[in-house]
């Protein structure tokens, strides 16, 4: 099962100190848990991660990628995005068979 990370690094974790690693972590964990392989779509990213779901579109877009999960740690990290570009959020969801949400 091939897969990508999508993390928010504004969403707020309560009485976590940095969001970013908890979320990280939590996903990462599910990955080994479920040996799903982590996909890289751009060599020249830095992370085995996104953070900007407009990038993850571009690149699923330019490679005519269609991958069997998206991994975002909770439904509530990308509500607002998904509130704001409807549009752009349906087309993100195309590109996956299945969202699973780690929390």
């Amino acid at each position: 099962m091939e897969g990508i990370m999508l993390i928010n690094k504004e969403y707020s974790i309560p009485f976590t100190p940095c969001s970013i690693t908890f979320q990280h972590t939590q996903l990462t964990d599910f990955v080994r848990k479920h040996q799903i392989q982590l996909k890289v779509l751009n060599p020249y990213q830095l992370h085995p991660f996104y953070t900007i779901p407009d990038a993850l579109l571009y690149d699923l877009k330019r490679r005519n990628h269609t991958l069997d999960v998206l991994l975002i740690y909770s439904a509530d990290v990308f509500k607002q995005y998904e509130y704001i570009f409807p549009d752009y959020w349906e087309k993100l969801m195309n590109h996956f068979q299945e969202v699973r949400y780690v929390m």
